[in-house]
């Protein structure tokens, strides 16, 4: 009575855990601004809610597409691993309660006449019937139960950040195959021109060499100009097929199925120069390797809590009868009542070496932590150097292509006024073409490098 006496005080400690606790989370070296831009600052404020990063872009088209992507099998089957994780924290969490289990049996037995323990008028054949119920609680004195619910818990938040970093992953690779295949059908169409314009240009100066006013260096470097634009129209084409086959793919859609409904024009981006300083801390990359951080804390705890007994409440009560009839009835009935403790006495350093290794398990994630905040702070620099970079050449190409355009309008009117030829005209306006061409593929780099700033800092 004295020693259930002495347990039931320790279950009033329930509540206590004697394993060390660290406080806080590690802090993380993030500056204040950005080195490429002075004027993209980090505040320190709570972020508020704020609509998906691709809508920033201002196209229907693309946030219609982004809504179909929960179709995306790897998405599908992230989530269902997100959902075993859950389901074995809820198993985790179900052993602070104590189990009831139900039992009930019935048998006939014969025992042996001659076995050694059996003496003249014992029955060797009897019916036994019992019906009991059997209570079990292990009362979590020390914290274990509790540290293992913490693991659990932690384990299933890095999960859902997995799952979030994939449905991250895939926004952005769709965003980035749209850009693409909308920027390769603006295109078609000015190389299918370019195609006709440059075998125009090329029997032109074929018949300039007819008239023996060119040479035959000209007639070739001419008929390889227009071959090289009938390969870049055909790998245009073959593009364009590869691109809807993988947003198809996204979608999680047959190769193929995919229509596109494409914008008239690439889409244009007004990025958010003023960020709440946690916006690098809170991508999903960080937030998982915070949450492996805090389960490695966890199991510092539980690794602790070895050093200490464990405790086990036990009752049942039931009825038992040879007799169906007499089952229920007051002789029949039994119970029981136990406690029971376990505590290692020796085990050669065991105990010492598993907290040793739990110790530098948490010391490993606390610099994998660091290491993963300094790593997206170098994605959100390299991603603003890029798109700084883009945003300037795209900018001289705009410059550029106004130039051709001028050019090619002069050319123009210079034939109408019979002081130019038509290959002087057909070369302008190639060229103008061409440079227009470079425009979009440098309007879509930036549009990419907008997509990598935003997903950097989501």
């Amino acid at each position: 009575m004295r020693s259930l006496l002495l347990l039931v005080l320790g279950v009033t400690l329930a509540a206590c855990s004697l394993d060390p606790r660290h406080t806080g989370t590690p802090s993380l070296p993030l500056p204040t601004q950005f080195t490429v831009d002075p004027r993209f600052v980090l505040l320190n404020e709570t972020p508020q809610h704020a609509a998906p990063w691709w809508q920033d872009l201002h196209d229907a088209d693309l946030d219609a597409l982004e809504q179909q992507l929960q179709g995306n099998q790897d998405l599908i089957a992230q989530l269902h691993h997100v959902e075993q994780a859950q389901a074995l924290l809820q198993g985790q969490q179900a052993t602070l309660w104590p189990q009831l289990d139900l039992a009930a049996g019935a048998s006939n037995q014969q025992l042996s006449r001659t076995r050694a323990t059996y003496y003249p008028g014992f029955p060797y054949r009897y019916t036994d019937q019992q019906l009991s119920l059997a209570l079990a609680w292990e009362p979590d004195v020390f914290g274990r139960l509790h540290d293992e619910i913490r693991i659990a818990h932690s384990l299933w938040r890095a999960d859902e950040d997995d799952l979030r970093a994939l449905r991250l992953s895939l926004q952005a690779e769709l965003a980035q195959a749209y850009i693409g295949l909308l920027a390769d059908h603006q295109m078609q169409p000015l190389l299918q021109a370019q195609v006709a314009d440059s075998r125009r240009y090329a029997e032109l100066v074929r018949s300039d060499f007819d008239h023996g006013a060119t040479v035959i260096s000209a007639v070739d470097a001419a008929a390889s100009a227009a071959d090289a634009e009938d390969q870049d129209l055909d790998q245009l084409n073959t593009d364009i097929a590869l691109q809807e086959h993988a947003i198809a793919l996204l979608l999680g859609r047959a190769a193929g199925s995919f229509q596109p409904q494409l914008a008239a024009q690439l889409p244009s981006v007004q990025l958010r120069d003023r960020l709440p300083a946690s916006v690098l801390a809170r991508r999903p990359d960080v937030a998982r390797a915070r949450h492996l951080l805090q389960a490695a804390e966890a199991q510092i705890g539980l690794a602790r809590t070895a050093y200490f007994p464990r405790f086990q409440l036990s009752a049942g009560a039931g009825f038992e009868s040879g007799a169906p009839q007499d089952l229920f009835d007051v002789p029949s009935e039994l119970w029981s009542l136990g406690a029971s403790s376990l505590v290692t006495l020796f085990d050669a350093g065991q105990r010492k070496a598993l907290n040793a290794q739990a110790r530098a398990a948490y010391e490993e994630r606390v610099a994998r932590y660091r290491q993963s905040a300094l790593n997206a702070l170098r994605e959100a620099e390299d991603a603003r150097h890029r798109l700084a970079s883009s945003l300037t050449r795209r900018d001289l190409q705009v410059h550029r292509s106004q130039l051709a355009d001028e050019q090619a309008a002069q050319a123009s009117f210079a034939v109408q006024a019979g002081m130019a030829s038509d290959l002087e005209l057909l070369q302008a306006r190639m060229q103008a073409r061409q440079s227009r061409i470079a425009l979009i593929q440098l309007q879509s780099l930036s549009l990419s490098d907008d997509i990598a700033w935003l997903v950097a800092i989501d």
